[in-house]
């Protein structure tokens, strides 16, 4: 974007759980926001920019790791990772399971996706991460990622920006670009 659009100025990244960047866009401390939900708050236009798989990750060893899907009783009997509160993956996993949701079993839940990947290599549990998460740890051999059987699974990521941003602002501008390149 910087190269294509060198008239926007310098861009200042912000990464932080959705809820935190919901607070900061209603403060008008970021410009634009990049979500995996948006809960409706007046005054923000939230647009669809890409459907992210989910898959289920787990370290090279593991008895799943040579398999082409994952069952959903499979996952009900194991140790499950979370990420960071605020996700989507909570609700995607509730909607998913339905009534058997609680009994899915959570061992621990850490501060990133990052610290997610960290654990299930370590072989402390598998998780459920967005595909683009794990791409460079799975073409190196360091995770394997399994789709869950059946319906695939999937969560939306939001651009989020405040209704009255003019459509020439950078931060339109950007939203554009984004939403362009899906």
């Amino acid at each position: 974007f910087a190269a294509r659009y060198p008239a926007a100025g310098r861009l200042r990244l912000t990464v932080d759980g959705n809820p935190a960047i919901a607070e900061r866009l209603s403060r008008g401390e970021v410009d634009v926001g990049l979500m995996e939900w948006w809960d409706g708050r007046p005054g923000f236009t939230a647009r669809t920019w890409r459907r992210e798989a989910m898959l289920v990750i787990v370290p090279p060893g593991h008895p799943w790791a040579a398999r082409a899907s994952v069952t959903r009783a499979m996952l009900l009997e194991t140790p499950l990772i979370g990420g960071e509160p605020g996700t989507g993956t909570a609700t995607l996993l509730a909607r998913t399971f339905a009534t058997a949701a609680g009994d899915l079993k959570v061992a621990m839940t850490v501060g990133s996706t990052e610290a997610v990947k960290r654990a299930v290599m370590a072989g402390l549990g598998v998780s459920l991460v967005m595909a683009g998460a794990v791409e460079q740890e799975v073409r190196l051999g360091l995770l394997s990622a399994l789709p869950l059987e059946g319906e695939a699974l999937s969560k939306p990521l939001h651009v989020l920006l405040p209704e009255a941003m003019p459509a020439t602002a950078p931060a339109a501008v950007f939203a554009d670009f984004l939403l362009a390149q899906g």
